[in-house]
Parts: C-alpha cells; sequence; structure tokens
C-alpha cells in the first residue's frame, strides 16, 4: 500500500491546486496532470497485482484507482480546450 500512497501525493496535490484555479484552463491542465498520476498509480497496481501472491487488498484498491481515473477523464474531457 505504501507506493500507492506516495505515487498518489502527486494527484492529490495537483487536484488541490485545481481546486483554486484562477481560470479554467489552468483547473483543465492540473486536472490533466492529476489524470496522468492515476493512470501511472494504476500501472503501478497492475504490477504489484502481477508479482504478489496475495493480491486480495490490491484488487480493491484497483478497482477504486480505476474509477478516480474515470472520474478525472470525464472531468478532463469536459473542460478541456477541444484541438
Amino acid at each position: 500500500m505504501m507506493l500507492s500512497i506516495i505515487t498518489s501525493t502527486s494527484l492529490g496535490a495537483n487536484f488541490q491546486e485545481a481546486q483554486g484555479a484562477v481560470s479554467r484552463p489552468y483547473f483543465s491542465n492540473k486536472i490533466e496532470i492529476s489524470l496522468k498520476e492515476m493512470q501511472e498509480s494504476n500501472y503501478w497496481i497492475r504490477m504489484i497485482i502481477t508479482m504478489t501472491p496475495n493480491h486480495q487488498d490490491w484488487l480493491t484498491l484497483k478497482q477504486k484507482s480505476f474509477e478516480l481515473m474515470n472520474i478525472f477523464g470525464s472531468i478532463y474531457s469536459k473542460t478541456s480546450i477541444k484541438r
């Protein structure tokens, strides 16, 4: 669980920064960074599940992290400037 806590600290910090955003582009940028951090956390969780024989706790964490990734993805798609 320690690895997940370490990789998610940037996620939390960037999400907190987004809450105080002064503009929509700034908010969108911080949400995009949070999304990327969540994707990285998901990668490491999948690696731990693959390498750990007793990984039941990690399966729950994997499900929750994918839900968060979907939430951040949805927020980002609704706030980002379409190119």
